[in-house]
């Protein structure tokens, strides 16, 4: 318990020197929102989606349906929410997308109720397609991972997603692992 209360102290401690010290100035710092947050705006709403999990190249696809519900937080977050079932089980995914001008890259961070790991994300957008790289832990070997992911925005009310891990023993290629396509719901 003193330990909780230390840290306690010491967040509220580092939060107030910040305060003062952005007061002191006359205003808080202010961020631009660049391009990069923008493109991010038209994820916001709910989308209904039909994902497909490609176990391997011999079996059809396992097919669900789901919804992700995603808000701003500010003007520089997504926040996701996507809900489905995988293999007759409820899943839970959370994910957390913006942009850094010091890099120039998409960022952000995914979790799910199937794996105890946080991906990492990082990538870049060309057009109507956000290309980015997940790095965490593969549940089936427990060793490190980089995945691909892929999203294309076609127009405002429909999206692609498609995952891809390395194939391994061959540098640079990669199987589609899952899709998900997107329907944005018309608001009410």
């Amino acid at each position: 318990m003193r330990r909780y209360r230390t840290c306690a102290a010491l967040v509220w401690l580092t939060t107030a020197v910040s305060s003062a010290s952005a007061a002191d100035h006359g205003e808080a710092p202010k961020f631009d929102v660049g391009t990069g947050h923008q493109a991010l705006k038209h994820e916001v709403g709910t989308w209904d989606a039909e994902q497909k999990l490609f176990m391997d190249a011999d079996s059809p696809p396992v097919v669900s349906k789901g919804v992700e519900t995603n808000e701003m937080l500010g003007e520089f977050w997504v926040v996701g929410k996507f809900e489905s079932e995988m293999s007759g089980q409820p899943f839970h995914g959370r994910s957390q997308v913006g942009y850094d001008p010091k890099t120039k890259k998409f960022v952000g961070t995914w979790i799910d109720s199937t794996t105890p790991v946080l991906n990492r994300l990082e990538g870049t957008m060309e057009g109507n397609t956000l290309t980015m790289y997940s790095t965490g832990i593969d549940p089936a070997t427990g060793k490190e991972i980089t995945m691909k992911m892929v999203s294309t925005y076609p127009d405002a009310s429909h999206k692609t997603f498609v995952a891809y891990e390395p194939i391994p023993g061959q540098k640079d290629q990669w199987r589609k692992t899952m899709e998900v396509k997107y329907t944005k719901r018309v608001k009410d």
